[in-house]
């Protein structure tokens, strides 16, 4: 269900939103994603196309850190045991950690052994 959800950096405030994405035409270069289901009824912007900056789309992985919390491709996860931080990343056809210390990808089955720090890989970069 939720691994068809998305997260990107508004174009308005610069905040973080999660939704569908969208996408008008081949001739618009921007993205959009739109609030939809799992969103409070009363939030005034469920199904109404935010623009977002493209380069910082993350996709749903589908699992859940130890907290119960969704990851996304780019975040940056914390290994409970070793206090290792790695990135989440989509490589050889399936989500894997990487370390960017050594420049390895490690299979992801789940992420019931980390902890998402809360920041993204563009956070980051600035």
């Amino acid at each position: 269900m939720d691994r068809h959800l998305y997260k990107a950096v508004r174009g308005d405030n610069k905040e973080w939103i999660q939704g569908d994405l969208l996408n008008y035409s081949i001739i618009d270069p921007f993205k959009y994603i739109a609030k939809g289901i799992g969103y409070e009824v009363a939030d005034p912007e469920i199904g109404k196309p935010i623009k977002i900056y493209p380069h910082t789309l993350c996709q749903c992985t589908g699992l859940l850190d130890k907290n119960q919390k969704f990851g996304f491709e780019n975040d940056e996860v914390l290994e409970a045991i070793t206090k290792r931080k790695y990135i989440i990343k989509w490589h050889d056809n399936g989500w894997n950690l990487y370390r960017p210390c050594n420049k390895r990808f490690h299979h992801l089955f789940d992420l019931e052994e980390y902890e998402l720090t809360g920041k993204n890989f563009y956070d980051q970069e600035g």
